[in-house]
């Protein structure tokens, strides 16, 4: 996988601009190791297909990740009879996001190794 194939997807996913970098490489690096620590096979052994599948699905979750931390600082919190309840304009985004990386993750789960913490969502 090309870390920079991965920057290029989430840039489109997320509307981000690539000089913008510095506010999500972090997230992107950890989502590429992430997967990357899942391989079945050695990097060569995929085919060029199967590097595209894998490329977006780490997007997919960089992009994920990144409305959960950016979009979460949002979230107000109600009391209604004593208990806390957080809501937030931008839950139909995450849940979107959310949707978006488990459906790539589906798309992928016979290339990676199942821990039964990866799909535990999918």
């Amino acid at each position: 996988m090309d870390l920079e194939n991965i920057v290029s997807v989430f840039c489109k996913l997320s509307g981000a601009l690539s000089s913008e970098r510095s506010s999500f490489i972090d997230i992107v690096t950890y989502s590429y190791y992430y997967i990357s620590n899942r391989l079945i096979k050695e990097d060569d052994e995929y085919t060029d297909e199967e590097i595209s599948e894998l490329e977006y699905a780490t997007a997919c979750v960089a992009f994920y990740s990144y409305n959960t931390v950016v979009y979460s600082r949002e979230s107000r919190y109600l009391s209604d009879n004593g208990k806390y309840i957080s809501g937030s304009e931008n839950d139909l985004r995450i849940k979107s996001a959310e949707l978006m990386m488990n459906l790539a993750l589906k798309n992928v789960r016979h290339l990676l190794i199942d821990d039964d913490f990866l799909f535990v969502n999918v």
